[in-house]
């Protein structure tokens, strides 16, 4: 493939909502796209995101095993340029409640919602602090109590804490980690399945929040997540979520 200038941005989970709008916002705003899903829908969704004239490649992968990872990073690399954004869009399967599943389908379910943005973060988080160059994106999924909650909150909580983290061990290496998390930055109700337009808004918050190189949290669910999961109190600072919400200075 003919070698370009143009930034490229990795989007996981651009078969829902949330996700694809993501990486809507990413070729939008000048990114060319590697796009990745288990779902055969992946390819139709990459010709919609061909619409804002952007390189789109497709790749159907299952995501929730390590194979599946560094496949997806063996054809970044044979784009011949380096990974500038790592979106990790939410991914969980519908499940029934934690107790009425097979322990396997639980762990299936742990393996794609939270292992999956684990393993690409950190084998695209080596290249990038390796470069001193790179920004990423991690999204949970809007949560519903009623259908498979325990394993969406729990997996919600770990990927919020895990983003704080990370955001603190990478903070000299010129590598930013956001976290979009519905229900703290966007007003989405447990239980409530966002629609297009307040996928898109979402979007726009946690994009733009990256591109700032923000964490994205409101100030009050940084310091509680980094109190409840012992992260350095540094952590939480610089959120950048008044700003994004536009009530804070610019």
């Amino acid at each position: 493939m003919q070698k370009t200038s143009t930034p490229l941005a990795v989007v996981t989970g651009v078969c829902g909502k949330l996700g694809f709008a993501l990486a809507e916002r990413c070729a939008a705003g000048g990114f060319d796209l590697l796009v990745a899903a288990a779902d055969r829908r992946v390819d139709a969704a990459a010709e919609r995101l061909r619409d804002h004239g952007r390189m789109v490649e497709p790749v159907q992968i299952d995501l929730d095993c390590l194979d599946g990872v560094d496949e997806l990073q063996d054809i970044a690399r044979v784009l011949g340029r380096p990974v500038d954004v790592l979106v990790t869009g939410p991914d969980h399967p519908a499940v029934a409640a934690f107790l009425d599943q097979p322990l396997d389908a639980v762990i299936d379910a742990f393996d794609l919602g939270v292992l999956a943005p684990v393993r690409l973060a950190h084998r695209i988080g080596r290249e990038m602090r390796q470069r001193r160059r790179g920004k990423i994106l991690i999204a949970c999924a809007p949560a519903a109590p009623d259908a498979g909650g325990a394993m969406l909150c729990g997996g919600n909580a770990f990927l919020a804490g895990f983003a704080l983290a990370l955001r603190e061990e990478l903070a000299d290496d010129g590598v930013s980690v956001t976290c979009l998390a519905p229900q703290a930055c966007c007003g989405v109700a447990a239980g409530e399945t966002p629609a297009e337009a307040q996928a898109a808004s979402m979007a726009r918050l946690g994009f733009e929040a990256m591109m700032r190189g923000d964490l994205g949290l409101p100030q009050a669910a940084a310091t509680a997540i980094a109190f409840a999961t012992g992260c350095p109190p540094g952590a939480s600072r610089s959120t950048g979520y008044a700003r994004a919400r536009g009530t804070g200075p610019s």
